[in-house]
């Protein structure tokens, strides 16, 4: 993709996520920032979060759990864009409906009702973000983590982009020989 083509395309992933349902919008905006697995993302937890940062990793790059456990490598401003959501907007949802942070379900990202955010129920969101927002044909998950792996991959000179990918199966490799 060319810049121009990936500015157009994140435009219109922007517009989509605006006709997001409020308590979606979130999720969407992670992606963006992303780029992660819907289905990993969905299934992150408060506590993957936790012991993610609690060995003292920053929120930047080097959370090999959190890159690991979302399939790929996350920027600074998506680590911390997850973190502000989990300690603000997650914990104002919770008190809003007197719901005990033990009691709280374990995904990060929840809906207005408390309750985890589920595959089927975020691609209904996206069409139906989509058909608000004018988008043909629409624009899911999907389509957003292909934008910014686009997006990554045409910010990187050949030569760089060839060195991250051999480092992130590297890392990967070491990594899941730790565990």
């Amino acid at each position: 993709m060319q810049t121009e083509e990936i500015e157009t395309r994140f435009q219109a992933i922007e517009a989509v996520i605006a006709q997001l349902p409020e308590d979606y919008q979130p999720f969407g905006f992670f992606l963006r920032l992303s780029g992660a697995r819907t289905e990993k993302s969905l299934s992150l937890t408060v506590g993957d979060i936790e012991n993610a940062f609690s060995d003292g990793y920053k929120a930047d790059l080097h959370s090999k759990f959190l890159v690991e456990h979302l399939g790929g490598a996350l920027s600074a401003s998506a680590v911390d864009y997850l973190l502000k959501y989990v300690v603000t907007s997650r914990k104002a949802i919770l008190q809003r409906l007197s719901i005990d942070p033990a009691r709280a379900p374990r995904q990060v990202f929840i809906d207005k009702n408390g309750r985890p955010l589920e595959g089927a129920n975020v691609s209904t969101a996206f069409r139906n973000a989509s058909a608000r927002s004018g988008q043909v044909p629409p624009i899911g998950p999907r389509d957003i983590r292909q934008a910014v792996v686009a997006a990554y991959a045409a910010a990187l000179t050949d030569r760089e982009l060839i060195i991250t990918l051999a480092q992130s199966e590297a890392d990967s490799g070491a990594f899941a020989e730790e565990t």
